[in-house]
């Protein structure tokens, strides 16, 4: 549902997409790898417990394609429009929630509600797949349950820049050093 709300909110919007400027610091370049990283921590996890759905190396291909193209399609809409608006939403916490209250009102709580539930399912997942590998008994893992659900409450009330710009970058450096101990192996 969210890659549909950023396809829409980029096509009604394409007509009026200005000259993209890019940047040519490589802090981009870094930002992005760390945030790429920083999703493979919890991705990885529940990439392997999904193995033993996948049938042979041609699904694999496929299904690989097919998440790159439509990865780079809404990875473009997003660059567009964050360049289509970046006077207006250089100092905003969620640049396309911005963009989607532009839309109308309706977009907007579409929008929010997507948002939301996107965090929830990522918390969810996250904590799940960490739990499963990081835990082995029925005790440890609820102790461990509670002890995250706890912390989650005193992150909850950082603003979410705070959390994004000193979080993400953590858990990013944490991500590649995950990734380079799966190659390595």
């Amino acid at each position: 549902m969210l890659l549909i709300l950023i396809m829409y909110l980029g096509i009604k919007k394409i007509h009026s997409f200005q000259t993209i400027e890019l940047n040519s610091s490589i802090n981009w370049i870094i930002s992005s790898i760390l945030y790429a990283s920083y999703n493979s921590i919890s991705l990885i996890p529940i990439l392997i417990s999904l193995k033993r759905f996948v049938k042979n190396k041609k699904e694999i291909k496929r299904i690989t394609s097919c998440t790159f193209i439509i990865m780079a399609a809404v990875t473009l809409i997003i660059y567009l429009l964050i360049n289509n608006y970046w006077v207006e939403i250089k100092k905003v916490e969620i640049p396309i929630m911005y963009i989607a209250n532009k839309m109308g009102i309706l977009a907007s709580y579409i929008y929010g509600g997507l948002i939301l539930s996107a965090i929830f399912t990522t918390a969810i997942s996250a904590g799940y797949s960490f739990l499963n590998s990081s835990t082995n008994s029925k005790n440890r893992y609820m102790v461990s349950a509670v002890i995250i659900c706890t912390i989650s409450i005193f992150f909850g009330q950082l603003e979410f820049a705070r959390l994004i710009s000193s979080l993400y970058p953590v858990f990013g450096y944490l991500g590649l050093l995950q990734i380079f101990f799966l190659l390595s192996a």
